[in-house]
């Protein structure tokens, strides 16, 4: 169910993105130019057809909100700049593999109790602290499937929780000398 609405929400913001383009571009002449100096217009008109979409569209979304040449070039400025990445964005980046398909099987109102919780997380600012917070959550024990236990004896792995009684035997002389 999350895959089919990251899906459709993901599709909706592609055609919302793709009309703002269209008719960002149907405009030849747009109002923010009228804020600008010559030299300003000149170097506008000398940017790509992908940035010059983007300065429309974020002083579109914008209008109203400048009075000023210095207002224009802040807002040409940011639609220009590289996005960056949100605190969930790279929360969700900095998840260990390992968790992943765990996180995709969970119910979303779990999901955002998590990220909720990565708020109260002291100082999350580099990749081991967001690993770290991301396996104090345990998130297993959301799902229903158990993990399973497994021994390690001798370099073998055991499956299940039981010893026999001559490897009990011999982990009790061990703290048996442990304790003399």
């Amino acid at each position: 169910m999350n895959k089919v609405q990251n899906s459709l929400k993901e599709n909706l913001n592609t055609l919302i993105l793709e009309t703002k383009k269209r008719k960002a571009s149907e405009d030849d002449q747009p109002h923010f130019l009228l804020f600008l100096t010559e030299k300003r217009k000149a170097a506008y008109y000398n940017l790509s057809n992908d940035d010059k979409t983007k300065v429309k569209i974020a002083l579109k979304e914008s209008e109203g909100k400048y009075t000023s040449e210095a207002q224009v070039i802040s807002l040409i400025n940011e639609a220009l700049s590289p996005k960056k990445k949100t605190f969930n964005e790279l929360l969700l980046d900095a998840m260990p593999s390992e968790l992943k398909p765990i996180w995709e099987k969970l119910d979303t109102k779990i999901q955002e109790g998590v990220i909720t919780q990565s708020r109260l997380f002291p100082t999350l600012d580099s990749v081991q602290k967001f690993e770290s917070f991301w396996y104090s959550r345990e998130l297993e024990r959301y799902t229903n499937e158990k993990p399973s236990k497994q021994l390690i004896t001798e370099n073998r792995i055991v499956d299940g929780s039981k010893l026999t009684e001559s490897q009990l035997d011999r982990f009790k002389s061990v703290f048996d000398k442990l304790n003399s």
